[in-house]
């Protein structure tokens, strides 16, 4: 063979495994786009319960379908725990809540609620800031 082919084979090698170095790349950056975006939007969804929650403990319209209600974000809240020191909120929130449950009118233990949500969403807005500052700096 001939320098002149043997260079240009050597080349356009080295051109395909660029391409395939360069479509992993890209591939990789998609998925951790995809991840983050999902990450996020779970914390965001924290924060849609937590304000419902807060906005249902007010309510003094219908007692009974507040406490559906509250349960039923309670149960969502449960299931999209995202960050460290979540899951226990959430528990001390069950607690105070099943408390709740047994008496309505108890002023103290409705205070602990409010402070169990706003732990929750102390969390997931940090998270979210944190989160927003570490994409913005590492992937211009």
């Amino acid at each position: 063979m001939k320098i002149k082919i043997k260079l240009a084979l050597g080349i356009g090698l080295l051109f395909v495994l660029i391409l395939i170095l360069a479509g992993t790349g890209l591939g990789y950056i998609h998925t951790l786009s995809n991840a983050s975006e999902n990450i996020l939007e779970a914390n965001y969804n924290s924060l849609e319960y937590s304000k419902e929650m807060l906005t249902l403990l007010d309510e003094n319209d219908n007692q009974a379908i507040a406490i559906q209600k509250i349960e039923e974000r309670i149960k969502k809240e449960r299931g999209n725990i995202t960050e460290i020191g979540e899951k226990e909120l959430v528990d001390n929130l069950t607690q105070h809540f099943e408390t709740f449950k047994q008496n309505p009118s108890d002023i103290t233990i409705r205070s602990s609620i409010r402070k169990d949500v706003y732990g929750i969403l102390t969390l997931n807005m940090n998270a979210i800031v944190r989160k927003k500052c570490f994409c913005k700096n590492h992937f211009r």
